[in-house]
């Protein structure tokens, strides 16, 4: 008999580059004041007016003790937005692997916590959002360039995006190319069509994104919705109704 595996169905990561929506997309999340919204990037603002419950992470170890306690108290707390897990992962490196005198030590530790951040957030069993930048490297092998969440030490080997279920990427993509998928969940505005681009989640790869790394069970999107709104909150209503929470 072996021990059961905690899963939180509502865990999500969000990726892209610089300025490619990942923040705004948080901007329609209702009952804003009983999300936590962990901010790892020296208390940079979201670009929208929230009334989020903002907490400025300036120590690697407080994330954790922070998510300990929504963990403790989950009853009052309706999610958790982690931004970013990149801006985290140069926290602890700056602060506890840089300088330390036993190097392999601290680098082990640095693998430890992110073991334990999945660990607090299947407890935690509730809509859990986290943010994470890209780099693209060119991969000499493949003759690519892939594109991934950057980390070092033993969690490089694998990559971050292969402990989440669901990794969606944010894009600019034209309104002239998303509309030959015709998606029910892809709500083109006035506005976009005047700019000729709208912000998107790509939720599947294509033959020109196959060196990055976005996932998720292979029907939780169908074909047409490659691309969705950039919207955190429809998308946990899908991943609600696809897993049945």
């Amino acid at each position: 008999m072996t021990d059961e595996v905690e899963i939180n169905n509502q865990l999500v990561l969000v990726v892209g580059e610089s300025g490619s929506g990942k923040s705004r997309s948080l901007k329609n999340i209702p009952n804003q004041k009983r999300w936590v919204y962990f901010n790892t990037e020296t208390g940079k603002r979201l670009p929208f007016k929230n009334e989020f419950q903002q907490v400025v992470v300036t120590d690697a170890y407080q994330l954790l003790a922070f998510l300990q306690e929504c963990v403790d108290n989950r009853d009052e707390i309706d999610g958790v937005i982690i931004d970013s897990l990149t801006f985290w992962f140069e926290m602890y490196v700056n602060q506890y692997v840089n300088g330390a005198s036993d190097g392999r030590a601290a680098w082990g530790q640095y693998f430890q916590n992110f073991v334990s951040l999945r660990t607090l957030i299947a407890q935690f069993g509730k809509p859990t959002i986290i943010l994470a930048h890209t780099k693209q490297e060119y991969d000499e092998v493949s003759k690519k360039w892939k594109s991934a969440v950057p980390c070092q030490g033993q969690l490089k080997s694998n990559g971050v995006e292969a402990s989440f279920s669901v990794v969606v990427a944010c894009k600019k993509e034209t309104v002239k190319e998303l509309e030959k998928y015709g998606s029910k969940m892809l709500d083109i505005t006035d506005r976009e069509r005047m700019l000729g681009f709208k912000h998107v989640y790509q939720t599947k790869l294509t033959a020109s994104t196959t060196g990055e790394r976005i996932r998720g069970p292979e029907d939780l999107f169908e074909d047409s919705e490659t691309f969705i709104d950039n919207d955190a909150y429809k998308l946990l209503q899908h991943l609600s109704a696809y897993y049945g929470d």
